[in-house]
């Protein structure tokens, strides 16, 4: 275990002594110079690791905030604008986690919409999920990433699970069962998948800088039988979209000896990654293995043919054309005939850029996921609150006809008071009435609630309630919503149905609570998001109680 700086004349613990997130008060921690260099200091390391840029300013840094141990421990190593970094993207965890917990999540309790990971996602770091064939390189990569051989590589499959790869003192691994209860790793969720899957899942942690902020999700490759649980024992397609939804990049490795033409990788990327195209990049890899020009022009013809053929639109994404340099060969570098991978090496250091802006990738990713779940919950509401107001406005009717029929045939029967046998009968066919009005009433009630059960119903439920927004003109981005709420909004009015569900009055105000979310709240995380992307640093916010780093 390694010692950090004295704080406050106290000594922080090690990385293996972590207490969690959330663990320190404001502290200040003071740096001794030690060794000028340009216009920085070299810090006191008391024996820390070497991390990157371990220069900044002499002076005092004021760390406030929910910076955990382990990050206070690597804080002297970072420079101000790393500092600025860390700083800005917990701010807005803080602020999304109080949405999630003071608005969001108590609605859908109400609602029995079960979302038990979502904040699971503000405490984990950014993650990058590797995809593709067999030998296309991904685990390659990933070792080139941490320079260092953490995961076997070979042209036949190595692997037949999930590897997720994440900061460690040592090296170590451990088995997927164990991993999902352990809360610091974050991956409870997983254990939905099954023990199937859990056998075949593990945690690999490696003493790497570059694992501080991102995590990898490296996957096996894929082969050319698709189908569910074929061959693996587990519903691969599954486990790769609750992956790929819980991470900020993709990345989609096509080789050159089967560019696109695996069965199982193009059911992944046409169907199992629908709606992530934003978080996806595509690389043609291992492009040093071509012989020439044409070579690399008759791969790169043939995966975007395939492509083309299975993408929604006539518009191509672009492709990535990437190789591993310490995969070279001698005799390869020396072959005056082979394709120049010069211009190659640009396309490498693109993808990388975009890995390394997975931690703000992640600030955009959560800010997306708590407005999606924001506008769900809303739609959920609207449509509840129009099924609701249908359904009382059902039984009032059914009990005025009652009352209006027994009312009725009450002063009726006064007036031929004088006849009993009259006034009886008037009675009576009054009670038939109101009674044969309360039968009709309560089986059109239970019609109408079957009616709802099925697609057609719940369709006509989705247009009378938006009637009004689709008179302004066809609304692609409510009817894309619908088609998510569709089956949940089913599963509810069939258990635990209408009656079990809040009144409308609790509906209406959390509808306008969660517009107010979506129209005053969220868009000014936006703001300073996209600000702090320009000029480095977090707008101030009178509304937070969190203050810039000094």
């Amino acid at each position: 275990m390694f010692e950090t700086p004295h704080i406050d004349g106290e000594r922080t613990r090690g990385r293996d002594e972590r207490p969690g997130p959330n663990s320190l008060p404001q502290q200040v921690i003071r740096f001794r110079p030690m060794q000028s260099k340009g216009s920085g200091t070299k810090l006191a390391t008391h024996n820390l690791p070497e991390l990157k840029n371990p220069f900044v300013g002499e002076g005092t840094v004021v760390a406030s905030g929910s910076l955990s141990t382990s990050e206070v421990s690597t804080f002297c190593h970072r420079c101000p604008d790393q500092i600025a970094t860390m700083r800005a993207v917990h701010q807005i965890e803080e602020r999304l986690n109080r949405i999630l917990q003071d608005q969001i999540l108590p609605i859908s309790r109400e609602l029995h919409v079960g979302w038990p990971n979502l904040p699971g996602q503000l405490t984990r770091q950014a993650q990058v999920l590797f995809l593709g064939n067999h030998s296309s390189g991904k685990s390659s990569f990933i070792n080139h990433l941490l320079q260092s051989e953490v995961q076997k590589t070979g042209m036949a499959p190595t692997d037949d699970g999930f590897t997720i790869l994440l900061q460690g003192n040592r090296e170590d691994t451990i088995d997927g069962h164990a991993a999902v209860s352990n809360p610091a790793f974050t991956i409870g969720h997983l254990r939905n998948l099954g023990p199937a899957f859990l056998s075949r899942l593990r945690i690999k942690t490696h003493p790497s800088p570059f694992l501080d902020e991102i995590r990898l999700v490296d996957s096996p490759g894929m082969i050319d039988h698709p189908g569910e649980g074929q061959g693996r024992g587990y519903d691969f397609q599954n486990a790769v979209r609750t992956f790929a939804e819980s991470s900020d990049l993709i990345l989609v490795f096509f080789d050159p000896d089967k560019p696109g033409t695996t069965g199982e990788t193009m059911s992944v990327f046409t169907e199992t990654l629908s709606g992530l195209e934003h978080k996806i990049v595509i690389l043609l890899h291992k492009v040093d293995q071509m012989e020439s020009l044409a070579d690399f022009a008759r791969s790169y013809g043939t995966l975007c043919w395939n492509l083309s053929r299975k993408s929604p639109t006539k518009d191509m994404p672009q492709i990535f054309t990437t190789f591993i340099p310490e995969k070279v060969t001698r005799h390869r570098r020396n072959d005056t005939e082979a394709l120049d991978l010069s211009e190659f090496s640009t396309s490498l250091e693109e993808v990388k850029a975009e890995i390394n802006k997975a931690p703000l990738r992640r600030i955009d990713n959560l800010l997306t996921e708590v407005e999606r779940r924001a506008h769900w919950l809303n739609m959920l509401l609207i449509l509840l609150t129009h099924a609701q107001k249908s359904r009382w406005k059902t039984i009032a009717l059914v009990w005025t006809s009652a009352i209006l029929c027994l009312t009725l045939g009450g002063v009726l029967a006064w007036s031929q008071r004088d006849s009993l046998h009259i006034a009886g009968g008037i009675a009576l066919v009054a009670l038939l009435l109101a009674s044969t009005a309360y039968i009709a009433g309560t089986y059109a009630l239970k019609l109408r609630q079957m009616r709802l059960q099925t697609q057609d119903g719940l369709d006509e439920l989705f247009r009378s309630s938006y009637q009004n927004e689709f008179q302004i003109g066809h609304r692609a981005d409510i009817h894309s919503l619908w088609a998510t709420i569709k089956s949940s909004l089913g599963k509810i009015i069939k258990s635990p149905g209408l009656a079990s569900l809040p009144g409308i009055q609790w509906m209406n105000k959390k509808s306008h609570s969660i517009s107010q979310l979506i129209q005053k709240d969220i868009p000014p995380l936006r703001q300073s998001t996209q600000e702090f992307r320009m000029n480095g640093h977090i707008a101030s916010d009178q509304n937070s109680s969190d203050s810039s780093p000094q």
